[in-house]
């Protein structure tokens, strides 16, 4: 059996990530590219309610991941 790499970074990272997460976080991307003056808040929660993820996924929860992402590709310089 081969080494098993240690800590996974940029792309790998964010596709091992939940599936779920992965769609709110390219909604709320999308919505902000859209829209740069609308707020964070606003966008997640519309997103929620786009996808009928209310009940699956906490406001917190989303917000959580979408920052939690963008940190990854902050830092891989994507």
């Amino acid at each position: 059996m081969g080494k098993i790499q240690g800590e996974l970074r940029g792309i790998p990272a964010i596709l091992r990530s939940n599936a779920i997460d992965l769609v709110c976080f390219g909604a709320i991307q999308v919505q902000r590219a859209s829209n740069p003056d609308e707020s964070i808040d606003k966008i997640v929660q519309n997103v929620l309610d786009t996808f009928g993820l209310n009940e699956t996924l906490s406001h917190g929860a989303a917000k959580t991941a979408y920052f939690r992402n963008i940190k990854l590709f902050v830092e891989t310089g994507l």
